[in-house]
This record gives structure tokens, sequence and C-alpha cells, in this order.
């Protein structure tokens, strides 16, 4: 919607609005990037561990002689097996995540009251004829009212 945005010379507001929502965006995704990245970490140090573990304690019971090697493979493949459940749990933790930030979103829309509420019981209006008059108008972007886009403008539309 460039040409309205040129046509009322609105180019200073929008870039400034445009920058700080841009800002926030990256700031929401740095603070993303970071929490994803550590639930990685933290799934990777507990895969390690488990894995570690339990190749420790299945090296001491092949030496013992309790487990064959074929039973420390196996052991292997089932750590193997767990390790796929928690890389798409960090997935659904982040689509979660986004489903409830979106929900919050809709709750505050659906939660807003409208700025003009007609009495409980008040009549259906049926307009048959009118006329809608502007007198006086004044309009501007920001508290900038020099820089107005409209300056005492009066009009009727039959």
């Amino acid at each position: 919607n460039n040409e309205a945005v040129r046509s009322f010379t609105n180019e200073k507001h929008e870039v400034r609005q445009y920058d700080h929502l841009l800002r926030t965006v990256e700031q929401l995704s740095v603070s993303d990037v970071k929490t994803v990245s550590l639930l990685n970490t933290g799934q990777a140090i507990i895969y390690a561990t488990g894995l570690g573990v339990m190749m420790a304690l299945s090296a001491t019971r092949v030496a013992a002689g309790a487990l064959t090697v074929g039973d420390v493979v196996a052991i292997n493949g089932i750590l193997l097996q767990l390790h796929m459940p928690l890389t798409s749990l960090g997935y659904s933790y982040q689509e979660i995540r986004q489903s409830l930030t979106d929900l919050k979103q809709l709750l505050q829309l659906l939660r807003q009251r409208p700025s003009v509420v007609s009495d409980e019981g008040a009549p259906e209006i049926h307009i048959s004829e009118g006329r809608l008059s502007f007198s006086s108008v004044c309009f501007s972007y920001g508290d900038d009212v020099k820089s107005g886009i409209l300056r005492n403008v009066s009009f009727v539309i039959p």
C-alpha cells in the first residue's frame, strides 16, 4: 500500500513503526534460538550421559562374562531409539510454545470490548436517508501536529 503512504506523506512514521517492529521480531527470534539451543544442549547431555553410563556398565558386564557383545549392541540400539523421541520432543516443545503464544493473542483480541456499545433493549436503527458531514477535520500521524496531513478540512457526503 505504498501509494497510500506516499499520498499522505507518512513515510517517516511508517519507517519508524517498521523499525520498531523489526527490532522486536529480532529480539524474539534471538530469544527463541537461545531457548531451542538450550533445549538441544540438554538433550545432548542426557543422551551422552545415558550412552556413557550404559556402555560403561555393559563393558564391565561383558568383562565379567554376564553379557555378550550382541547384548551391548542391543543396548546401544535401544538408546538410539530413545534418542529419536527426545529430538521430536524439542520440535513439539517449540510448536506448543508458538501455539500458546498465538492463543494468547487470540484471547486478547476476543476480550477487547467494542468502543461503542448499544444499551440493552435498544431498538434497531433503520436509516432511510441521511448525509455525512465533516467539519474542520485535522489529522496527523503521531504527536507532530505541525506536519498534519489534513488541516481544517470540511465536506459533506450526501
